[in-house]
């Protein structure tokens, strides 16, 4: 099988409209009387392969991706300023859109499916993360 569309610049950028378009939703949601709106997130606890510094660095890097990415812009902390520069890719920002996509919650929901093991990748994609398989422990059918 061959791997979808790996374009970072684009993939930031749908990002970044995913949850503009979350903030709008939410705008028109609650025009409704009595609606409760929330989004609902795929996150990870992120650990370093090893106590090494590079794995450490990794292990943040890895988590600004996965988790810092989609919960600090809707709670109004703007994108992680690590990883834009982690990114090296210019959001669209337009006058505005951080509040909307600030839009105020009535509930966060949690997909947790695995925690992650990393280590770093420097000659690898953004975040220059590799995910480290660790032996001996139970497997779901997503490994």
């Amino acid at each position: 099988m061959a791997p979808g569309r790996t374009d970072l610049t684009a993939a930031v950028r749908a990002s970044y409209h995913l949850l503009l378009g979350h903030g709008l939703a939410t705008q028109a949601v609650r025009a409704a009387p009595g609606a409760e709106v929330g989004i609902v997130n795929n996150l990870s606890t992120v650990f370093a392969a090893t106590d090494r510094p590079q794995d450490r660095a990794a292990a943040h890097r890895h988590d600004g991706h996965v988790n810092r990415w989609w919960l600090d812009p809707v709670h109004g902390r703007g994108f992680p300023a690590d990883m834009v520069e982690t990114y090296g890719v210019e959001l669209p920002v337009v006058q505005g859109d951080l509040e909307t996509i600030a839009a105020p919650l009535d509930w966060l929901g949690l997909n947790y499916y695995f925690p992650a093991y990393v280590a770093d990748d420097p000659a690898g994609p953004a975040p220059r993360v590799r995910s480290v398989r660790r032996e001996g422990v139970p497997r779901t059918g997503m490994d």
